[in-house]
């Protein structure tokens, strides 16, 4: 009878372990999606959609962050962090990634024009031929990469405080639009300012890039995209989180 107890005590105890697990996740500064609050909390979108899913998972989730992108792959690569979100899949990070084989969200594209803009789709390109567009600079255009006939002019910022900077080029109608690969985090931005009445969205129905949830290779936790992978069905999808942080904010 009590190597039977020894034995429940032993596998309960190794239940109550492994679902307080702890992985590391690393993140770049993005609002709404995985910032630093007033509070120096990490929150967002992409946070609490990862802390739902890890929680089904069995896990608990350290953000470390945030951090330059090129240094999130190097920490990947050396396997210093578990894993990190927002990643397109590219051949060349499969020698160190594990890459979930469902993508946890496919990027919504969008531009942010006046409300008063008489253009209220993109079904036509050919409508923004010329225009000058601000964007985060170094980050991929998408849809609108290889559109060289349109003779697009990119007004680039970089830093932390590159969509507020926009808004405000936006306004003073020194730019045509801002274009951004987040479907609300321009929006978000307009409301903090107090110019959400201002602008509208156009969005693009097409071409937007798929990303992913992926691990590190050398991440001490074996079998983690395994893991969450069964997770991931249970849960609501990320336009669902996105939502419910716009109408909570």
């Amino acid at each position: 009878m009590k190597k039977y107890l020894f034995i429940f005590l032993l596998l309960a105890s190794l239940s109550v372990w492994a679902k307080t697990l702890t992985i590391s996740v690393v993140f770049f500064q993005s609002y709404p999606h995985n910032y630093i609050n007033e509070k120096k909390e990490t929150v967002g979108v992409a946070v609490n959609y990862m802390n739902t899913l890890a929680h089904k998972a069995g896990f608990k989730v350290d953000y470390v962050g945030p951090i330059p992108f090129t240094r999130i792959m190097e920490q990947l690569r050396d396997g210093t962090i578990d894993g990190a979100m927002f990643l397109s899949y590219k051949k060349e990070r499969l020698k160190f990634l594990n890459y979930m084989s469902k993508p946890f969200d496919q990027g919504g594209q969008i531009l942010l024009v006046k409300k008063d803009h008489p253009l209220v789709s993109l079904k036509n390109l050919d409508a923004i031929k010329d225009w000058r567009i601000g964007y985060f600079a170094g980050a991929s255009k998408g849809i609108l990469e290889n559109r060289k006939d349109l003779n697009l002019h990119w007004d680039e910022l970089s830093g932390d405080t590159w969509r507020d900077q926009n808004i405000l080029k936006l306004k003073n109608g020194r730019i045509d639009a801002i274009y951004d690969q987040s479907r609300i985090s321009l929006l978000l931005t307009a409301k903090r300012m107090g110019f959400k009445e201002e602008f509208k969205k156009l969005e693009f129905s097409s071409g937007n890039e798929k990303l992913y949830i992926a691990f590190s290779k050398k991440s001490p936790h074996s079998n983690l995209v395994e893991i969450f992978e069964k997770a991931i069905n249970t849960i609501p999808s990320y336009h669902v989180f996105e939502e419910e942080f716009l109408d909570k904010n």
